[in-house]
């Protein structure tokens, strides 16, 4: 094969070498349907501190799990297979996260969730999560 004059010594090139890119934060501002990495509670140790160091509150059809934190409001949701199959865990969790997602502009900033469902196998609609969820927000102190 044959390589150009100009470009036989352009793979071993430092200015060749791909950049590093830097990734700010951003903060959410509910433009779409996303709910990005730094709105959820992933680890095992955050889920485990939340249980330690938070408060409970029981609803109609969840239980929430609440600490004060640092920076924006996050969430994160456990679904136990005694709840059901999973197809019936992932419709509970999409129908949190929209419920999070439409009053996250009345949530407090530093507040982190940690939310289960009360009853397995229920059938819960997202108007009952979002009546839950905007009565736990009446209780907490701000």
């Amino acid at each position: 094969m044959w390589i150009p004059q100009k470009n036989e010594n352009s793979q071993g090139a430092p200015h060749c070498e791909p950049q590093k890119k830097t990734r700010k934060k951003k903060t959410y501002n509910r433009v779409g349907l996303s709910f990005p990495k730094s709105l959820r509670i992933l680890s095992r140790g955050q889920f485990q501190k939340i249980n330690r160091e938070g408060r409970r509150l029981v609803g109609k059809v969840i239980s929430l799990q609440y600490q004060q934190g640092l920076y924006q409001a996050r969430l994160g949701i456990t679904v136990s297979k005694k709840y059901g199959k999973a197809h019936d865990r992932n419709r509970f969790k999409r129908v949190v996260r929209e419920a999070f997602r439409e009053c996250y502009t009345h949530i407090p900033q530093g507040l982190t969730f940690h939310i289960l469902p009360r009853f397995p196998r229920s059938e819960i609609g997202k108007q009952a999560v979002l009546d839950d969820l905007k009565e736990f927000l009446k209780q907490i102190p701000c």
